[in-house]
Formats: C-alpha cells, sequence, structure tokens
C-alpha cells in the first residue's frame, strides 16, 4: 500500500488504515471519501499481510472512531465540517469478502451540519458526540451488523472530545463547557462529566464539573494517554493548565463512587 498516512486502528488479529481522500475510487470529485486497508497481524512474521481494501463516506476523527467485532469493522465519519450546511456523520460497518471491504450495514445523515468530536464502541453500543453549540450524545445499537440502529440522543451544553468507559453503563467524559451567544458559543472552561446509559433510549447527564474558564485546556482533551482512570481508587488525574474562574474551579475531588449521585463534582485534577 502507498498511501498518505491516515488514523490507525488495530484489534488483536487486524489493522485498519482509513486515509481521507477525494474521490479514491471514481464518481463525483467533490464527495469526500476514506480509503480503508485491513492488514492481518499476527505475533508470526509471515502471518502479518495485506487483505482487503475498502471506502466509506467522510473522515475518520481517530482511532476511537474505527472498532471491530465478530469480523466486522465499524465506523463513524463525518463529511464535511461544521458549521457548514453540508455536515453530516455516518455510521458504517464492512466486512471483508477477499480482497474488498463491503458495506453491510449503515446508519446516514446522523446530526446534520454538525460534526463528530468524540466516539467510543461497547460491545454491541456505539456512542457518538457531535457539536455546533450543543453537544447531542447519540446512543446506537450495533448488533445486528447489516440493521444498526440509532437508540437515544442528549443535548446539552459544550462538547467532548473523549469518552471513557467507567463501567457497563457509564460514561466518563472529558471535554469543553459552552457559552451560546446565538450564531456562536465560545469555549468556557473544561469540562469532565458522567453519563448513565444504561437505558440507551434514555442517556442521563448524573455529574459534571467544570475546571477553569475560558482558556483552560488540558493535554487528555487531545491525548487518551493525559487522561487517567484508577478504577480502585475512584480517581481520574489529568494534567491541566488552569485559567481559574476563582480558586475553587481550580480544585479536584475525589470520583463519587455512587454514579447515580449527584451531589460531588466529579474529578480530582494534578
Amino acid at each position: 500500500i502507498v498511501s498518505q498516512p491516515g488514523a490507525v486502528y488495530a484489534s488483536q488479529d487486524a489493522l485498519y488504515l482509513a486515509v481521507s481522500h477525494t474521490n479514491p475510487y471514481g464518481g463525483d470529485p467533490t464527495v469526500e471519501r476514506s480509503a480503508i486497508h485491513k492488514f492481518g497481524i499476527s505475533d508470526r512474521a509471515r502471518d502479518t499481510h495485506y487483505q482487503a481494501s475498502g471506502y466509506v463516506r467522510g473522515h475518520a476523527l481517530s482511532q476511537f472512531a474505527m472498532d471491530e467485532k465478530d469480523g466486522n469493522l465499524r465506523m463513524a465519519t463525518t463529511s464535511g465540517y461544521a458549521p457548514s450546511d453540508d455536515a453530516e456523520s455516518q455510521i458504517t460497518i464492512l466486512h471483508r469478502v477477499g480482497d474488498r471491504l463491503n458495506t453491510i450495514g449503515s446508519i446516514q445523515h446522523i446530526a446534520p451540519t454538525e460534526d463528530i468530536r468524540a466516539v467510543r464502541f461497547d460491545g454491541d453500543m456505539g456512542f457518538v458526540v457531535t457539536f455546533k453549540k450543543t453537544d447531542p450524545l447519540f446512543v446506537f445499537d450495533l448488533s445486528n451488523p447489516t440493521n444498526p440502529r440509532t437508540l437515544g440522543e442528549l443535548k446539552i451544553p459544550g462538547f467532548s472530545t473523549y469518552m471513557h468507559m467507567l463501567d457497563a453503563t457509564h460514561l466518563l467524559t472529558i471535554g469543553y463547557d459552552a457559552d451560546d451567544h446565538g450564531d456562536f458559543a465560545y469555549f468556557d472552561g473544561v469540562m469532565l462529566q458522567i453519563f448513565d446509559v444504561s437505558d440507551p433510549t434514555n442517556p442521563r447527564k448524573v455529574h459534571d464539573h467544570i475546571i477553569g474558564s475560558r482558556g483552560s485546556s488540558s493535554e487528555a482533551l487531545t491525548n487518551h494517554l493525559a487522561f487517567t482512570w484508577y478504577p480502585e481508587e475512584n480517581l481520574l488525574a489529568v494534567p491541566m493548565t488552569v485559567r481559574a474562574r476563582s480558586a475553587r474551579s481550580a480544585m479536584g475531588q475525589r470520583m463519587p463512587t455512587d454514579h447515580n449521585s449527584c451531589a460531588m463534582p466529579a474529578a480530582r485534577t494534578m
């Protein structure tokens, strides 16, 4: 494969490379597509080799936008960029047949005019955050790869850039709070949140904690290796650059052990 660089995702037995192109396989040259290349990988060098290629609409945000289950690749991609009226997202499920990766299922027209800011796959479930001025968290049922379904949606201010599974029914996220000004929104502090997805048709925010004000940032917003969750201690550690609105804004607290209680802020910062 001779290619530009792209997002790379690896399962136990395969490595996938997603490379955004304009018109990689013919057709409308204005349509953005991503070429997907699959390689078999193994602890034995001779079993590591190219297997197949295919394509999907749009571009992948990162390796978290890809996931393999039962030999099928699930991908979340965005065509265009917010706030363009043409921007929208999709989930595509690909299955290998010979040297081709064929689409066997998809969900189209997710969040028109918005783009994807975070993705997490977990078993038969998929979670996607999009953003323009608010943060819709979408929950998808991917148990039937030929008929994936949208189950629920929650709209809140701001957006998440990374999602981490606390357990089977709770998501811990980091992102930005947003201050809505009509036609636009300011980023306003780093926001940590916990979502209860035990009922996937009705996702709920059960905790939030905002650190600093406009101008605050964290490496963990764009680098998941800077996001460290210690489940034994119920402790989150993230590096922070804080523009504090008050001394208390820069302080953190231990994660509550009861995810259903909203009484305590949801972070300790380092």
